[in-house]
């Protein structure tokens, strides 16, 4: 799914595109290989951190390789962030 969001800041859309991952990783299991961009390596992080708070809260046993900026779940999914 390709996915573009337009608006001012604060808008939430950041936070709505990180919802529609964890819907498409629940989903499709471990066929899904999202890649979400970010512009700055500060925005980046501040994703990572957020995505982070959200797959802990609905899955278990979460790896997180942080300087790879990659999500393995424990469904098979694997969720990668890039610049």
């Amino acid at each position: 799914v390709n996915l573009a969001l337009a608006g001012g800041r604060g808008g939430g859309k950041s936070y709505g595109a990180l919802l529609v991952v964890l819907r498409h990783v629940e989903k499709h299991g471990s066929r899904a290989r999202p890649l979400l961009i970010r512009e700055t390596h500060k925005a980046l992080l501040e994703m990572e951190d957020t995505l982070a708070e959200l797959l802990h809260a609905a899955y278990d046993g979460v790896r997180h390789n942080r300087g790879e900026h990659v999500f393995r779940l424990p469904n098979g999914a694997v969720v990668e962030l890039g610049q």
